[in-house]
């Protein structure tokens, strides 16, 4: 069993997981009931129990992959968050992990589609923050985690026992920075408040909400990098990952050429790739830049079948022409 640990260590060093924990594959019981009682709908298609997925499970591998903070970019680069770059990465990473058990004999479920921050916290790889990220020992909040399924017999690791860490006792300055309002203190996030709920969203991004989307493009890390737990990254040097984006390469997109959609299928997935939801949350930037050189691109796209696309396109122009 130590043997098969240790190497399984090696294995996921060698893919950009820096760590990694191992839970049991019971039901994750007490999240399903919050999601019940919350009856929003979130959550639904996760699997609260892991057997269901893989029927012979034994272990649940929590697998941590870190990244660094770049200094937020100024207009017209527009701003996205290093979390979708990571995770990207993990998620291309765990088959080769799964692949390499199922070579020894075992059964492995890459992505299975459990509650990832559930199984993390059974694992003891951290605790909750204020701002319901999982906060890890060596690197903080900057992590995107991923889960492994497999009737591999793998030694456990403990529960770190309290939900809440240890440095957000005296300190709500995630709280006190979020531009919605959306965080309450108690690791609990209201995501109707949430501005990353709403990019790349299949409905408009609410009024109230957009002049705050600012600069951002996908991803807001208010939150985190207000955290002081994000200072543990301070000491560390990762390799860099960057994607590069201007509002200029976004609005020029079509459906025939189109620099910036190859960037995003790239580095953080098809997923957000998808040329109207692309322009309508670049429309939305264009319209806090203050910069009327984007009318031009903007006056097309308020006649775009796609409805989130043309009312935030209309609602950009209103804002640019009242510059």
């Amino acid at each position: 069993m130590q043997k098969l640990i240790d190497e399984l260590r090696v294995r996921a060093a060698g893919l950009g997981f820096s760590t990694l924990w191992i839970t049991d594959a019971s039901p994750f019981a007490d999240w399903e009931r919050a999601v019940r009682a919350r009856g929003d709908g979130l959550g639904a298609s996760i699997q609260a129990d892991p057997r269901v997925v893989l029927p012979s499970a034994r272990c649940v591998v929590v697998l941590a992959y870190p990244y660094q903070d770049e200094a937020e970019p100024a207009p017209p680069q527009v701003s996205v968050s290093q979390y979708y770059l990571a995770s990207h990465k993990a998620y291309h990473a765990l088959p080769a992990l799964a692949d390499w058990l199922r070579g020894l004999g075992f059964q492995a479920e890459p992505r299975p589609g459990l509650p990832v921050k559930p199984a993390a916290l059974r694992a003891g790889a951290g605790r909750y923050g204020r701002n319901g990220l999982l906060i890890t020992e060596e690197y903080g909040g900057n992590t995107a985690l991923a889960l492994l399924l497999t009737d591999a017999e793998l030694p456990l690791d403990a529960p770190t026992g309290a939900l809440l860490a240890a440095e957000c006792q005296n300190c709500a300055a995630c709280v006190s920075i979020c531009p919605t309002g959306a965080l309450d203190g108690t690791s609990a996030v209201d995501t109707t408040r949430c501005l990353r709920t709403y990019m790349f969203y299949h409905e408009p991004v609410p009024v109230e909400y957009r002049e705050m989307m600012g600069n951002r493009f996908l991803g807001c890390d208010d939150c985190r990098r207000a955290c002081p737990c994000t200072a543990r990254m301070d000491k560390k040097t990762l390799p860099a990952e960057t994607l590069r984006l201007t509002l200029d390469m976004l609005l020029g997109c079509d459906a025939s050429r189109c620099e910036a959609l190859k960037q995003i299928e790239e580095k953080v997935g098809g997923n957000y790739a998808r040329l109207n939801q692309v322009l309508a949350q670049a429309a939305l930037l264009a319209g806090n830049s203050g910069e009327t050189r984007y009318l031009p691109a903007l006056i097309p796209l308020c006649e775009s079948e796609h409805v989130p696309l043309r009312e935030h396109a209309r609602w950009a122009v209103k804002k640019l022409q009242q510059t």
